[in-house]
C-alpha cells in the first residue's frame, strides 16, 4: 500500500484531512479541496510518477549501481538524488523530508481493499474519553 502526502496545488504545503468537512485543508494558504478533486489531480500525477519513475529506475539500473548494491533515485518533491540498498522500498528525503516510496520494489500482495478515514476529530474524541 503506498502511503501519499497530497501536497497543496497553490503553495506546495501538505495538505490534512479534515474529518469534520470530509475535505482536505492547506493550513498555510487556507485552500480547502473535496476528495475528488484530490483524486482526480493525483491519479493524474500518479500516471505521470510511474511513468518517470520507470524511466528513472531503468536509468538507475543502467547507470548508478554501486559496488555494495546500493542504486541512485530522486526525489519526486524536490529532484534530490536519493541513495537506497535493495533491500529498501520506502524512505524519505533527507532535504525535504518528504516519503518516497521506490517504484518496484513492493508487489501489492498485503494490499488492504479499503481505508476508511476518521468521521470525528480529534477534539471531540479527546472530549467523549474524558468524560
Amino acid at each position: 500500500m503506498n502511503t501519499i502526502q497530497y501536497k497543496c496545488p497553490n503553495c506546495g504545503a501538505e495538505l490534512t484531512f479534515q474529518p469534520d468537512t470530509q475535505d482536505f485543508a492547506c493550513h498555510f494558504c487556507n485552500c480547502n479541496f473535496s476528495e475528488s478533486e484530490i483524486q482526480t489531480r493525483y491519479a493524474r500525477m500518479e500516471q505521470e510518477a510511474e511513468q518517470s519513475a520507470d524511466q528513472n529506475t531503468k536509468t538507475a539500473a543502467d547507470t548508478s549501481d554501486f559496488e555494495d548494491g546500493a542504486k541512485l533515485y530522486h526525489c519526486p518533491n524536490c529532484g534530490a538524488q536519493i541513495i537506497a540498498d535493495e533491500e529498501t522500498s520506502a524512505t524519505f528525503c533527507y532535504y525535504c523530508h518528504s516519503p518516497v516510496m521506490l517504484s518496484g520494489r513492493l508487489s501489492g500482495e498485503y494490499r488492504p481493499a479499503y481505508v476508511i478515514p476518521f468521521a470525528i476529530s480529534r477534539e471531540k474524541v479527546t472530549e467523549q474519553f474524558h468524560q
